[in-house]
């Protein structure tokens, strides 16, 4: 659903306001785009982030505020496909239910309300991050092969979500 109202977004920002030459243009009421964009390195999680940015330059009745934010890493050009969308009123934001140890990319836009349509900035600058690591899963399939009175040797396949960079395992008896 969302894809689909970012698509009429902006089909109706941009299908109405074009020059002589055909070049679409923003509407001159719609809000800049958000600045400084950031992440707030105290606040970053294994399984969230919060992000601050500044209200924009002009804001034309700026009302609130849309953060896209999607796995990995990403260039304007290939970002707004599947991306996932929040609002805030204000920011900071905090994005909750990320996965740990991944790369995001966010970006922000701020809207207005003109009469009965809505009017959505250009994006803020993209930033990409990465959520802090966590506890692994169990291993997987741990079983012992050989055992002796003396010794035991035990196999096992590494976790199915590694959520960080496994140093080291610990066994215990």
């Amino acid at each position: 659903m969302y894809r689909w109202l970012w698509c009429l977004l902006y089909f109706y920002l941009y299908s109405e306001s074009r020059t002589d030459g055909g070049t679409p243009t923003p509407h001159s009421n719609e809000p800049s785009p958000p600045r400084s964009l950031s992440v707030i390195k105290r606040n970053l999680t294994s399984r969230s982030a919060t992000i601050d940015w500044q209200a924009p330059v002009s804001s034309n009745g700026c009302n609130s505020y849309v953060i896209n934010y999607r796995l990995g890493s990403y260039t304007a050009a290939n970002f707004a496909a599947d991306a996932n969308m929040t609002t805030t009123a204000s920011p900071p934001c905090t994005l909750s239910g990320l996965q740990p140890f991944t790369f995001y990319t966010v970006w922000v836009q701020a809207v207005n309300a003109e009469g009965s349509s809505t009017l959505t900035s250009e994006p803020s600058n993209l930033i990409t991050f990465k959520t802090l690591s966590d506890a692994p899963s169990q291993p997987e399939q741990l079983r012992d092969q050989n055992p002796e009175s003396t010794s035991v040797l035990l196999r096992w396949r590494r976790p199915l979500h590694l959520n960080g960079v496994i140093a080291k395992y610990n066994i215990m008896l």
